[in-house]
């Protein structure tokens, strides 16, 4: 028995479910590293209770089940809707089952408030060429919309509203080669940070403290290089993902491999990570990446050419933050292109499959999903 108390002592939550009818326990590791310690006491209850399982081995093996076989990952199947004169969408931001802005080509951004019920277009000023590839909310007013394009053709852009879409300013342009932005998250309603392809050697990054007003570029006291080739990409607003206070990933594609960088100060400093995703072209790598906690992660990618005969492994997980990844098997979805995923609970990840051409990302708010993709299409899940 000491292993297993060892291992719970490793900050390795449990989940207990008890079946009335057949009077079996089965522990499914579905949390990791919380920093929740289970007491020696409760600990010796369990084994008290071993009687009910019929030996220690079942535990066991139980307790060595593989990520695939206790956090269950479904391709959203929902039929979508559309919205008139939106575009091709590919931002969504959410505040429950009732608010949610979505954006798109041509500047285009509509909203509800009445839970898709109806939508009204807030949209940027028009410019043929703008591209809304991400949208965060403070609040039902105040909004920050980021645009994707290059950045010497001053098409990466931020812009800030502050009253619910009926106008908005630009508070970001920066007018450098290289810059193409890819993903824009807060951590709350007042810091928040934007991922750009690499500026020279370096993948650039700003950050903003005031909920948007200003942004300005961070300067990161350690940095790894960018392999050659290497980049993000715009496809959903998740090839960047923020949790807790200051933790941040990003995620790559392009170069040899597919790599996670990974800060715990809020990107001042950065290490990174090797993925077992291996590639050969610009348009593969990982797309998208969640985390459920500090430790727990998935990230799912393949390539956006081949939809559906990628070669390489293409759902990752992480169980210490990102430092290490390992493949996670799911037959249904081998080979294809995976555009978003996002936890839709402690054990239950969404991902949109993006091999169909129906959505292009997916985002919960609380325990809503919204999704979004081309043809105005969108689903409430």
């Amino acid at each position: 028995m000491q292993w297993l108390c060892q291992e719970i002592y490793r900050a390795i939550a449990l989940v207990m479910t008890l079946s009335k009818s057949d009077k079996k326990i089965e522990f499914m590791i579905v949390k990791n590293h919380l920093g929740e310690y289970i007491s020696s006491d409760f600990f010796q209850s369990y084994l008290m209770m071993t009687s009910l399982i019929g030996s220690v081995s079942k535990v066991r093996s139980l307790w060595n089940r593989s990520p695939s076989e206790t956090i269950s990952i479904q391709p959203i199947q929902t039929r979508p809707s559309s919205i008139n004169g939106v575009g091709n969408l590919r931002a969504i931001a959410a505040l429950g089952e009732k608010i949610a802005w979505v954006g798109g080509t041509e500047g285009k951004i509509a909203k509800t408030e009445d839970g898709g019920a109806t939508w009204t277009l807030c949209s940027l000023p028009y410019e043929k060429d703008l591209d809304v590839r991400a949208l965060s909310l403070m609040n039902p007013k105040v909004a920050c919309a980021m645009c994707a394009g290059p950045g010497d053709k001053k098409l990466s852009r931020i812009y800030r509203t502050v009253d619910g879409g009926r106008g908005w300013n630009l508070v970001l342009c920066p007018d450098m080669k290289g810059v193409f932005f890819n993903a824009m998250v807060f951590w709350n309603d007042r810091q928040g940070i934007v991922l750009s392809d690499p500026v020279g050697s370096r993948f650039a990054l700003f950050r903003t403290e005031n909920g948007g007003e200003t942004w300005e570029r961070i300067i990161p006291i350690e940095m790894p290089f960018a392999m050659p080739g290497e980049n993000a990409f715009a496809a959903s607003n998740s090839s960047l993902a923020v949790q807790g206070k200051e933790n941040v990933w990003f995620a790559t594609g392009g170069g040899a491999s597919a790599r996670v960088f990974y800060s715990c100060d809020g990107g001042r400093s950065w290490g990174v990570a090797a993925t077992p995703m291996k590639i050969n072209s610009v348009s593969a790598g990982i797309f998208s990446l969640a985390f459920l906690n500090e430790k727990l992660g998935i990230a799912v990618g393949g390539d956006h050419k081949l939809k559906t005969s990628f070669p390489s492994p293409n759902i990752l997980i992480t169980r210490d933050g990102g430092r290490n990844w390992e493949i996670f098997h799911d037959e249904d979805l081998s080979g294809k292109y995976l555009s978003s995923v996002a936890w839709r609970s402690e054990d239950s990840v969404k991902v949109v499959d993006g091999s169909k051409e129906i959505f292009n990302a997916v985002a919960f708010s609380e325990t809503t999903g919204w999704a979004v993709g081309p043809n105005q299409a969108w689903a409430k899940i």
